[in-house]
Parts: structure tokens; sequence; C-alpha cells
């Protein structure tokens, strides 16, 4: 059998970098965007890389939750990852209201993990 704090440390070390892929794809991803410049939907690359940063980070989230006693910034961190396809599919922001949103996610992620390695 599997002793629980070795499946929880492993769950955290998971977590962490999946943080990390997803706090860089989604910063990547919002770089590429703004590079390529409107209109922000025909840029496959960009969109490649905001999908891998979402589940990634979503991922991330989800076992840095359950495996650690600290989760404000997962917590927030996971509904900003909720909140960004939402706010994309429903067309509520424009384009660059989108990128900024993708960075303070890309952000808060990259917090989340850090403190997971800390904790």
């Amino acid at each position: 059998m599997t002793d629980p704090e070795e499946s929880t440390a492993g769950a955290r070390r998971t977590g962490t970098v999946a943080c990390e892929v997803g706090a860089v794809a989604l910063l990547a991803a919002a770089v590429v965007f703004w590079a390529g410049g409107r209109p922000y939907g025909v840029n496959i690359g960009g969109g490649g890389l905001y999908l891998l940063g979402l589940l990634a980070g979503l991922i991330g989230t989800v076992l840095l939750w359950m495996s650690s006693s600290r989760r404000a910034v997962t917590g927030v961190a996971l509904l900003l990852l909720c909140a960004c396809p939402v706010i994309t599919i429903s067309d509520i922001a424009d384009g660059a209201a989108q990128l900024v949103l993708m960075a303070i996610a890309a952000v808060v992620l990259a917090a989340a993990a850090l403190l997971a390695r800390r904790g």
C-alpha cells in the first residue's frame, strides 16, 4: 500500500508542475494573440496554447486543491481558469480584456505553484 503522505506529496508535485505548464502556456497564448492582432479567433497557435494552458491549469489546480490545506490562491486560480472560457465563448468582454484576464490567470497559477512548492 502507498503511504498517504507520499501520495499527497506526489499529487502536490504533479499539481505544481501542471500549474507551471498552464501558467507558461496561458502567458504565451496572451503574447501570441497580442502579437498576431485582431481578429484573435483566427490565430491557431494562440488557440492551441490557450487550450493547453486551460487544461494543464485545471488539472494542476484540482490536484493542488486536493493535496493542500492552503486553498485560497488555488481557489482563485481555479475560478479564473473557469471564467476565461466562459467570458471568451459568451463574448462578454472585448479581446483586450480577455487577454488581460488570461495574463492575470497565468500570474495567479504561477503564484499557486510557487506557494505549493514552499508548503
